[in-house]
């Protein structure tokens, strides 16, 4: 099962967190697949992933939008991703493979 936490605006906590999080103090069972954090000046996103059925790390999260103004995580599967992707495509969105 994948796991993820997130801090807004509480610089104190997420950089406890954040030092845990480079020791490896976080327990292995959330996910042992992959597992990454993401830190700005007032968020912060970690997330650790259990790969079942998508096993490219193309779908590592957390995800950062091609602006790099969004920040996502997020526990489950886009079932409508085909017609999602097909519709960004329209509006001339990027996507990685």
């Amino acid at each position: 099962m994948c796991g993820f936490v997130c801090f807004v605006n509480e610089n104190r906590l997420s950089d406890k967190y954040f030092n845990l999080v480079k020791r490896g103090e976080i327990p292995t069972h959330r996910g042992p697949d992959n597992q990454k954090f993401y830190r700005d000046k007032n968020f912060s996103a970690y997330f650790k992933r259990l790969s079942i059925i998508d096993l490219s790390h193309n779908s590592d999260q957390p995800i950062i939008s091609q602006n790099k103004r969004f920040v996502m995580v997020f526990n489950g599967e886009i079932y409508n991703f085909n017609e999602i992707k097909k519709n960004l495509l329209k509006k001339k969105s990027n996507f990685k493979h």
